[in-house]
């Protein structure tokens, strides 16, 4: 019979992992005078075999992403940075669909309009702020180009969206904050300067939430024997 277990973390820890002492395992807590495991870096499989044959209380540091969800002991899975080779290509598919929609609605928006600057006594203003194109692509830490990324001059509508390649070009003004905006990603910003460069290379990296606290090991789910598992028992 095959089974599935859902963890799940209800009380979580509010010390600082980077306060513990360094163990093996992962770190102790003084606080609780508890050695925290890491868990961060285990496949699904890595992870159950240790929780099933500890005894007594574990208390862990999790990625989200690897709690409230049903695992397979079996499962060589890796849940933390994990699995984004097979999320970055379903979003790259989606990304198109996205950016065939989404690049038509920026396109009409991005047309910045000349910004005139209020008068001032004694200083002539009549020269209007013109917007420059500023050009640039995105990627993962890996390097590996990323499309369908938000680009949007922060606090504005106005933005664009990375095409297959990663790239993409925007008008922008001196003081406008770019702000990048990708699924599963920390949210990247830059602010435009003066002489500001033309070609910019922006790097993305995972959004790792990371939990700790006591784990409660839930089985969610018990296969039945086949029919013909069930026959051959009978033999």
């Amino acid at each position: 019979m095959m089974k599935q277990y859902q963890l799940t973390v209800n009380q979580p820890c509010l010390e600082k992992w980077e306060e513990f002492k360094p163990t093996t395992s992962g770190g102790f807590c003084s606080v609780c005078s508890k050695n925290v495991v890491d868990f961060t870096t285990m496949t699904e499989k890595e992870l159950m075999e240790y929780l099933l044959n500890s005894s007594g209380n574990t208390c862990g540091r999790f990625l989200k992403n690897q709690l409230n969800h049903p695992i397979t002991p079996g499962s060589n899975q890796r849940k933390n940075r994990f699995g984004w080779s097979y999320l970055k290509t379903g979003l790259a598919g989606l990304s198109m669909i996205l950016f065939s929609q989404n690049s038509l609605a920026y396109t009409a928006e991005s047309k910045m309009p000349t910004i005139q600057m209020e008068k001032q006594p004694g200083i002539n203003t009549d020269t209007p702020v013109i917007p420059h194109l500023i050009e640039g692509v995105v990627y993962d830490e890996e390097g590996n180009a990323l499309p369908g990324v938000n680009v949007i001059i922060k606090g504005t509508s106005f933005g664009k969206v990375t095409d297959i390649d990663g790239k993409f070009s925007i008008e922008v003004n001196e003081g406008d904050i770019l702000a990048f905006h990708f699924i599963g990603m920390e949210t990247e910003e830059y602010k435009v300067g003066k002489e500001d460069i033309l070609s910019l290379k922006i790097e993305m990296k995972m959004d790792e939430c990371m939990l700790m606290g006591e784990v409660v090991i839930n089985e969610v789910y018990q296969s039945k024997p086949s029919l013909w598992t069930r026959f051959k028992s009978l033999f």
